[in-house]
């Protein structure tokens, strides 16, 4: 009879521990992991708030509706702002094609529609300064130093064009490290990166 008692009580016990151990009585939460002691009961605390997602540039958080205050708001528009920006930039461009005064095509190239009107001026510069040349088939000299001073214009438009769009691709980035690094202190994550 101890023995039976013993045993039952053994029973008893390990599943006690095991189910402290393991949580009984307590659920996690599917969106988070985290534990909920209010699983299995008929009240619920209204403390919580329910998740939210936040959709900034191309970038979609996960965020307690109760920690979005007016800082991530801000944060959120900068990025927002910051990203239309740098796609505009991206799909801003048209093709430049620059001939010479026989019809030869000298450049092509696509290039930011704002900066299509130095391109032409600077293409017009080389066709009038290659059409005075004498029209030599012995001495090309002179039309290749008329094409190397077009090709260091266009080189120089082409460095212009490109140090501002990264400059507009590493204010789209900062405002995103930014975002990212308010959302993490307030135990959000990133739901979505595209």
């Amino acid at each position: 009879m101890k023995r039976a008692v013993r045993g039952t009580s053994l029973v008893a016990l390990l599943l006690l521990v095991g189910c402290g151990l393991s949580g009984c009585g307590r659920g996690r939460d599917a969106s988070t992991g985290a534990v909920n002691t209010n699983a299995g009961n008929s009240e619920s605390g209204s403390n919580g708030s329910q998740p939210a997602q936040l959709r900034c540039g191309d970038t979609t958080y996960r965020l307690s509706s109760d920690k979005i205050d007016r800082q991530i708001n801000e944060a959120c528009e900068r990025l927002k702002n910051s990203y239309q920006v740098t796609m505009s930039n991206s799909s801003a461009r048209v093709r430049f094609t620059c001939q010479d005064s026989k019809g030869h095509v000298v450049l092509s190239m696509p290039v930011r529609d704002e900066s299509l009107e130095d391109y032409n001026r600077s293409c017009q510069q080389f066709v009038a300064a290659e059409a005075a040349l004498p029209n030599s088939t012995t001495d090309r000299q002179p039309y290749f130093n008329a094409l190397r001073k077009f090709q260091a214009e266009t080189n120089q438009l082409t460095r212009h064009s490109v140090d501002a769009a990264n400059a507009i691709w590493r204010e789209n980035r900062a405002d995103k490290a930014a975002l990212n690094q308010l959302v993490k202190v307030r135990g959000g994550s990133i739901e979505i990166a595209n």
